[in-house]
Formats: structure tokens, C-alpha cells, sequence
């Protein structure tokens, strides 16, 4: 018997963390994202910041 999932998300009847309406917003955000950022500049040099 799988547990019910509780906090602040609560069940959702897909079984999954997030609701259906959620997941198509989150999917429409991620596909926006994907199609700004198709290509990556290789000749830009990237650098992340120093974390420590």
C-alpha cells in the first residue's frame, strides 16, 4: 500500500507532486525556455562565481 503523500502538496490524483493544471503550466514555462535558449554561443567564455 503506497503512502499518502501529505504537507503542503497534499494527494493529487495523478499520484504525482504536482496537480495537471500545474504540470501544463510548468510544461509550457520549461518549452518557452527551451526554445529561447536553443543554441549556445561557444565562443562566449562562461565562468560560474566561486562558491565556498
Amino acid at each position: 500500500m503506497p503512502a499518502t503523500p501529505v504537507g503542503e502538496f497534499g494527494p493529487t490524483a495523478n499520484g504525482l507532486l504536482y496537480s495537471p493544471r500545474t504540470m501544463s503550466r510548468l510544461q509550457r514555462i520549461v518549452d518557452s525556455l527551451n526554445l529561447r535558449h536553443k543554441v549556445c554561443d561557444l565562443s562566449r567564455v562562461y565562468q560560474g562565481k566561486w562558491q565556498g
